[in-house]
């Protein structure tokens, strides 16, 4: 959706507000191979096509609360780092990682409407079973660096 250089283009429709088609949303987590990186969490938005992907280190105190999840939960803002898209199919994926880099459980997924959707910033109300509210992830910086906070109901 932006790549290497930014670009922004819009989801055509999917989860804008008045919307019928929501887009979706997963929030996997990825257990890798020491030899790769740290094991993460995956924060997923659907986008023209593809999903937007932010690594989370750890989760903010209130989804690991919701979820069950043993974990160091932090408060918001969490830090997040942008990756590079994923493919749809990781809306219903659960397993092994191409390449050797581990495998991702599904932990919580649904439909949002989002708010705003660009290059700096990203507002979206989430509606899933395990997780709602609304998140607003904000770049740092002109870098991959991005903060994830919650306004929760």
């Amino acid at each position: 959706m932006w790549g290497s250089d930014w670009k922004f283009r819009f989801n055509r429709g999917r989860g804008r507000p008045g919307s019928l088609d929501m887009a979706r949303y997963v929030l996997l987590r990825h257990e890798c191979p020491q030899s790769f990186k740290p094991s993460h969490w995956d924060l997923m938005l659907e986008a023209d096509g593809v999903l937007a992907t932010w690594e989370l280190a750890a989760l903010p105190a209130v989804w690991a609360e919701k979820l069950k999840v043993a974990q160091h939960a932090l408060e918001s803002p969490i830090l997040a780092t942008r990756l590079t898209d994923h493919r749809l199919a990781y809306l219903d994926y659960e397993g092994l990682v191409s390449g050797n880099r581990g495998t991702v459980v599904r932990i919580a997924s649904g439909s949002f409407e989002q708010e705003k959707f660009n290059k700096e910033a990203v507002v979206a109300n989430l509606q899933g079973d395990q997780l709602q509210g609304r998140i607003k992830l904000t770049r740092v910086a002109k870098s991959d660096r991005w903060e994830l906070a919650l306004d929760q109901p």
